[in-house]
């Protein structure tokens, strides 16, 4: 396999940089235009991401917005039996509670609950279920307990909507990515 070499940092460096500077709610929103976008692209293309988190997504140094670690994607157009092992270890801030707690195989669905967590720490700079260790977001989440809103001005009522749908519990309810960018083009 050939990879792209990308100058840059991830999404979750350039939103931790980024605090201090104060990085306009529009070039917020863009980041997450261009990471919906891709995403776009892979559903299309029957391609499942399986780990979408803000340290898989790179900013170039020219502002261009990479997704990354195809590591866990698999093509959804094959209907044999899986031979997803999912034996990497799984970040229950990122990942869905049905890939967590039931171990079911990354889907569509299951990168639109990690773009939920992204829109969370884009606007907000802090990641889901903050302060709370692996084991207790897991008792969070069979408890069906969602991460706190954070307190953040850019976190506004509209955003948090579309988060807690990208959270929803039925995976049939959490939006679709044409959703998302919907969302997203009103929201920039």
């Amino acid at each position: 396999m050939v990879s792209l070499w990308i100058e840059g940092m991830t999404l979750h460096e350039f939103i931790k940089m980024s605090r201090e500077s104060a990085l306009p709610l529009g070039k917020r929103f863009s980041i997450l235009m261009s990471i919906a976008k891709g995403l776009d692209y892979l559903h299309s293309n029957s391609i499942v991401h399986g780990d979408l988190s803000s340290s898989n997504i790179l900013i170039r140094n020219d502002g261009r917005v990479f997704i990354c670690d195809f590591g866990l994607s698999r093509d959804i157009s094959w209907h044999g039996e899986s031979s997803l092992s999912i034996s990497k270890d799984l970040n229950p801030r990122w990942n869905a509670p049905e890939i967590i707690l039931d171990g079911r195989c990354p889907t569509k669905e299951s990168d639109i609950y990690a773009f939920g967590s992204l829109i969370l720490e884009t606007l907000s700079g802090k990641q889901p279920y903050v302060g709370l260790s692996s084991t207790r977001i897991i008792m969070q989440m069979y408890n069906k307990i969602l991460p706190e809103r954070p307190e953040s001005p850019m976190v506004c009522d509209e955003s948090w909507e579309m988060i807690t749908q990208c959270w929803d519990g039925n995976v049939y309810n959490r939006p679709n990515v044409y959703q998302l960018i919907d969302f997203l083009s009103r929201a920039t």
